[in-house]
């Protein structure tokens, strides 16, 4: 490899790892805006429950309404919740799919410029390189189908989007507890 091939290939290598680097950005980013609305979600369903509360105990309305105020604040929660984790999730395995297939260039970069010939010699093995041996011989398999699949493995990734649903789970339970409080205290009254 003269000097102009190994400048071209230190170069696709960088271009590589700044690819891996911004998709990675990006689903740090997306988590953090799910997350942000989620907790606006939380707090005005905590907010709507204790005005439906307020109401119940002040009695100027109806139960009947109060109820089915209770009712709609868990159905218009949960979906308006469920709906941005679930979009976030999308976002995020796109994400790591682009992810993904930078980074086997970028490896493949490391590869032609023979930056890892030192670390095998010496008997290291990185997680890198059990993925690539895993992948060796599966040329006929496009890298984005490799990295679809990779993609459902447990991955850093996998826990971001566990979180997501679980912070909107737990929005849901937030609207059913007080939904059945506000129903056990309308029918104490």
């Amino acid at each position: 490899m003269n000097a102009a091939q190994r400048q071209t290939h230190e170069n696709n290598k960088r271009e590589a790892y700044d690819g891996m680097r911004a998709y990675h950005q990006s689903e740090i980013a997306h988590k953090g805006h799910a997350v942000e609305m989620l907790k606006a979600i939380l707090s005005a369903s905590i907010l709507v429950y204790g005005g439906l509360f307020g109401l119940v105990l002040s009695q100027q309305i109806t139960l009947n309404l109060i109820q089915m105020a209770a009712v709609l604040t868990i159905l218009i929660n949960s979906a308006i919740a469920y709906s941005i984790a679930n979009i976030t999730n999308i976002k995020i395995k796109n994400d790591n799919i682009r992810y993904c297939i930078y980074y086997f260039e970028y490896r493949k970069e490391r590869e032609l410029l023979g930056l890892d010939a030192d670390l095998l010699e010496a008997g290291f093995k990185s997680e890198s390189q059990r993925i690539n041996e895993l992948n060796s011989g599966k040329t006929d398999k496009p890298i984005q189908e490799i990295c679809k699949s990779l993609s459902n493995s447990d991955s850093g990734h996998k826990y971001t989007q566990n979180i997501l649903i679980h912070f909107a789970f737990m929005t849901t339970v937030v609207c059913i507890i007080g939904t059945l409080g506000l129903f056990a205290l309308s029918f104490s009254q």
